[in-house]
């Protein structure tokens, strides 16, 4: 399975949609295309509320699934694995959680 590089384009704080995720950071993530990988970005750094109901409209606002906000790059050479589950590489869960 291809490694995708997820690299924010702008990344302002001010801006509603990164206020909702986790990570503001490049990532590489394990998936068979894009679209997938943006959708475990969007899903794994998605930020809620407490008393906030879990529905596709967060996803719907996060940078991830932005083009214009997040450029996806096929990672043709990389240290970690093709075979696997869909997943984040990078960054590790411990850099992203108390981020």
């Amino acid at each position: 399975m291809p490694i995708w590089k997820l690299a924010p384009i702008l990344a302002s704080s001010s801006d509603d949609a990164w206020a909702s995720t986790l990570w503001h950071g490049q990532v590489l993530v394990r998936a068979k295309n894009p679209g997938k990988a943006r959708q475990i970005a969007a899903e794994t750094f998605r930020k809620t509320r407490a008393g906030e109901d879990e529905t596709d409209q967060i996803l719907l606002a996060s940078p991830w699934l932005n083009e214009g906000m997040v450029a996806c790059l096929r990672v043709p050479v990389s240290t970690f694995t093709p075979e696997g589950p869909d997943q984040i590489l990078r960054p590790h869960l411990t850099e992203y959680r108390w981020a």
